[in-house]
């Protein structure tokens, strides 16, 4: 049996008294003495993991297809409802020109009433419709932060959205939906903060 003598400090500035097993591999233990530095990107690459980790769980609900669906969707009809609230407000006060004031007030009331709800509920179905196609072909091509999978999404957004109005404004939506996205694009990658790949990277959620 070998034995192993724990390191010792002595009380004075001297450094730790160490002694290890007699296999020689002396190496793979750290020394602790007064002239040694440790730094902490000293670290064996093997050892780091070769996925994303997590801290908590709720990071990795953050991708979640529900997470990204009621943040879509929460945020596109806010901005709809406010953006339309303020074109509904001009609209009003233009028409209301001349009218008494009861008559005035009514007449913004209804205008923002009118544009609000409208301009808020189409851009919720716009995001119900992006969000799930976005998830549908990350299930399919196991790919996330891809931008052709959001591009896709957005040219089958527009299809889809105006797929009743005939062939003409079908096609006119879905290159618009994939103008925009691209163009959303190529402004994050010019200012610096896009981080999405082409293709995107191998998913461990929809994996």
């Amino acid at each position: 049996r070998k034995s192993i003598k724990m390191a010792s400090y002595s009380g004075s500035s001297s450094s730790f008294d160490t002694s290890y097993p007699s296999s020689g591999r002396t190496s793979d233990v750290p020394s602790f003495g007064r002239n040694t530095s440790l730094s902490p990107y000293d670290i064996d690459p093997k050892y780091l993991p070769a996925n994303p980790e997590f801290i908590f769980p709720i990071e990795q609900q953050q991708n979640s297809y529900g997470t990204k669906l009621f943040d879509a969707v929460g945020t596109s009809y806010l901005g709809g409802l406010s953006v339309g609230g303020v074109w509904g407000f001009v609209e009003g006060v233009r028409k209301a020109g001349g009218m008494s004031r009861k008559l005035y007030w009514n007449t913004i009331l209804n205008g923002c009433t009118k544009r609000g709800p409208f301009l808020g509920n189409t851009l919720g179905v716009l995001a119900v419709l992006y969000a799930s196609w976005e998830h549908v072909l990350c299930k399919v091509t196991k790919k996330e932060d891809s931008v052709v999978n959001k591009m896709a999404a957005a040219t089958l957004t527009g299809a889809i959205f105006k797929s009743t109005a005939g062939v003409r404004s079908l096609a006119i939506a879905a290159s618009l939906g994939a103008a925009v996205s691209g163009s959303y694009f190529v402004v994050m990658y010019m200012t610096g903060r896009g981080r999405m790949g082409t293709f995107g990277r191998k998913s461990s959620i929809y994996s």
